[in-house]
């Protein structure tokens, strides 16, 4: 096979990771929404485990052809063993993001216990949960309307602070 050949295979099976991934990244958020168990997700995580040893075999063969004396291009196998230990390294990082994804996300027990905690306050307690678990997404939102409050608190003027 021509060196054009073996990229053009190469370049099919990153397209598969590349929907290996976008499934991954679906079952993981309907099973961190609840929508499906974790019994489902795991079986889901254990086929694309074999989709994603699939690629990496057929990388190795492309690998492979390309070292060959009748092809003779190792620059280019170098550069896809580089491509496949980046690929580990990015499958390890997604599988630690889920996990501390799913860590950050409240159980129904300690939501229960936020409600016994906070009942005379009017905090519902999923919307409480679900603040605690993305504290950064709305952080500077909040910084801006305390900004705002502080500004037109002076009847409509705004408060100017200087350093003396």
């Amino acid at each position: 096979m021509a060196v054009v050949e073996q990229l053009r295979d190469f370049l099919n099976v990153q397209a598969e990771r590349a929907r290996i991934y976008s499934a991954f990244e679906g079952a993981f958020v309907e099973n961190l929404s609840g929508a499906s168990p974790d019994s489902a997700f795991h079986r889901t995580c254990q086929g694309i485990t074999t989709e994603f040893s699939r690629c990496s075999q057929k990388v190795r063969e492309v690998e492979a052809r390309l070292r060959s004396e009748d092809v003779g291009r190792a620059d280019l196998a170098d550069m896809l063993r580089r491509v496949q230990e980046q690929e580990r390294e990015k499958l390890h990082l997604t599988a630690v993001h889920h996990v501390l994804r799913k860590s950050l996300r409240p159980s129904d027990r300690s939501r229960a216990q936020i409600a016994s905690i906070l009942p005379h306050r009017h905090v519902n307690a999923q919307q409480y949960s679900q603040q605690q678990a993305q504290p950064l997404e709305g952080q500077p939102q909040q910084q801006q309307q305390q900004q705002q409050e502080e500004e037109e608190g002076g009847g409509g003027r705004k408060r100017r602070f200087r350093g003396r």
